[in-house]
């Protein structure tokens, strides 16, 4: 588990630190994912990025094991609708 938490934690600090085009908008869509609220003109701090990282593997998990018709199945029957 140590193992796979600094794993977690290396990622989050590269992606937060590259300069690039492509992690800035990985930076955006992650801390955007996470539900954090963020101040204008920040980066992406660190807890949101990591929080939003671990809400897109959880999804992409979820995604492998059930079809898109199961999802909504399964939300229209949590949902009431």
């Amino acid at each position: 588990r140590l193992l796979i938490s600094s794993m977690a934690c290396v990622l989050t600090w590269r992606i937060q630190r590259s300069e690039d085009e492509q992690n800035q908008k990985i930076r955006i869509f992650l801390a955007r994912l996470s539900g954090r609220q963020q101040k204008r003109g920040k980066i992406e701090s660190a807890p949101a990025i990591l929080a939003g990282l671990s809400i897109l593997l959880s999804t992409l998990q979820l995604l492998s094991e059930y079809s898109i018709d199961e999802l909504n199945e399964i939300a229209t029957i949590a949902l009431g609708t």
